[in-house]
């Protein structure tokens, strides 16, 4: 699945993905869904728990404003 499916699948969501096509500079250019949530620290405690070795997590919303 490509990264923009995951962006419009899963709108607003953090999401752990398996990777399994990258570009030459070692960049995901699609990845296999393992889990989805709306917070962060969902998914970082569910990589407490995962087997895959080539991961990434992806925010799919629009960065919140730092003031």
């Amino acid at each position: 699945m490509k990264l923009s499916d995951i962006k419009s699948k899963y709108k607003n969501q953090w999401v752990l993905a398996r990777v399994t096509k990258e570009d030459e500079h070692g960049q995901a250019l699609e990845v296999e869904p393992i889990t989805h949530a709306d917070s962060k620290q969902e998914i970082h405690d569910q990589l407490d728990n995962c087997k895959e070795r080539h991961i990434t997590v992806v925010y799919t919303g629009k960065p919140k404003a730092r003031i």
